[in-house]
Formats: C-alpha cells, structure tokens, sequence
C-alpha cells in the first residue's frame, strides 16, 4: 500500500512539475548563447545557505542538522556544483552526488528554500528545482554520479517594470 502512495504521489509531482512554472520577478536572463555564463557555488555554500534557511525559520533544526552531517561526513566540506548558460534562457544546473541526495532526502520545500539563498542563483529556479527534487526523488535518478536539471527561463511579457517576468520550466532532468 506504501509502494502505491508513493507512486501515485510521485506521478501527481510530475504532472505538477511539467505542466506549471514557477513565476518571478528576475534580472534579465542572457540573451545569446555567446553570452555564456557559469556560477560555481560549493558544498560550503550549500551548507551557509541551510544556515541562513534555519536562521529565518524556512527550515526546520533536524532539516539543517541532516544537511551539517551529511555534508561533515566527508573530510572537508568539498564539492563544486554549477549553473551553466547553454543557449538563450537555457540553463542547466549540476547538482554534485552528496548534494542531489541531501536535496532528495531533504525534499521539495526545504531544498527549493536553501537553493534560494545561495548568493548567484535566482530564487525563482530553485523553487522550480525544488519541485523537481520531489518529483525525480531518488528512485528515477541515482545519486552517484550527481544530477543536471535543464531549465528554460520564459519571458511572459506580462510585467509593467524594469523587470521582466519569466516563467521557469524544466526541460530534462538526467544523470551526469
């Protein structure tokens, strides 16, 4: 009965997933692929961001002690992780193992939470990653090798601003 409600769970997360966006007032995403960019953020990071998550109340105390062991688990807190430009409003975002298996045991809310807080990326994708993290989970993608979630930035064209709206969907996710 467990396997059933985790299926159908995971299926209603998908269906979520692929069929909404997550909307956001963001800086202007590069405009040509010669613009490309790379933001390098490591494990270290990703452990000040749980800090700073714990410390404003979007995270829970036994959510930020899972992510301080498992990341103090291993000698040093190593690991470089990346969000690449690959063409015009098209991301992809490589998440190494240790942390795509926090991010999987953490689950949707607290992930999208902590990857929001990490200085350099937009906290409009890593609401989007977050629900891909609960729609993935760990057993349609392993975490051995880590994850590259692929995501496309929409401009709506619905905001009176100096700041465009954009709509954040996914176009893959796979393993490294």
């Amino acid at each position: 009965m467990k396997s059933w409600k985790r299926l159908l769970c995971m299926v209603l997360a998908g269906a979520m997933l692929f069929s909404t966006g997550v909307v956001t007032q963001a800086a202007p995403a590069l405009q040509s692929i010669e613009e490309k960019e790379t933001v390098y953020f490591t494990n270290q990071d990703f452990l000040n961001a749980a800090g700073q998550a714990y410390e404003k109340g979007y995270i829970s105390e036994e959510e930020y002690n899972y992510v301080f062991s498992r990341l103090s688990a291993r000698v040093g807190i190593h690991g470089v992780n990346k969000c690449v430009t690959v063409g015009p409003n098209l991301y992809d975002y490589y998440f190494n193992s240790l942390v795509w298996s926090i991010m999987v045991g953490l689950g949707t809310g607290a992930a999208g939470y902590i990857i929001g807080l990490i200085p350099g990326l937009n906290a409009g994708v890593a609401a989007a990653i977050g629900t891909a993290v609960g729609a993935a989970s760990d057993s349609l993608l392993n975490d051995n090798t880590g994850v590259i979630i692929r995501v496309r930035a929409i401009d709506t064209l619905v905001g009176t601003g100096p700041t465009p709206n954009y709509i954040y969907q996914f176009v893959s996710i796979r393993n490294q």
